[in-house]
């Protein structure tokens, strides 16, 4: 009978973070997970990715300050994980959001 159980990534370019995005009002977005991990923030119209938040200890959450305070945004987040104070894995899967 073949081993159905996943095996672990033998290095960082096999491990690609897998986070569970959802929204909370006041462009909050809760992040669930184990690792430390790295967000990043794209507004829609722009092509640098900003320093969204540096999430030490999950679950965790953290604010995307809007480029016009009281208005919605949407954009998008992608996330890498940390280990050792260095980047340990490729980027997520970019999430589009929007944010209000």
């Amino acid at each position: 009978m073949p081993n159905t159980r996943s095996r672990e990534p033998q290095d960082s370019a096999e491990t690609i973070p897998r986070p569970k995005v959802t929204l909370l009002p006041e462009y909050t977005v809760p992040l669930l997970g184990s690792d430390a991990i790295r967000a990043e923030y794209l507004r829609k119209g722009t092509t640098t990715w900003l320093p969204a938040a540096f999430l030490t200890r999950l679950p965790g959450e953290f604010a995307i300050t809007p480029h016009t305070a009281g208005e919605p945004e949407s954009g998008s987040l992608r996330f890498r994980l940390i280990k050792d104070n260095k980047p340990y894995d490729q980027f997520s899967t970019i999430y589009p959001v929007a944010l209000s």
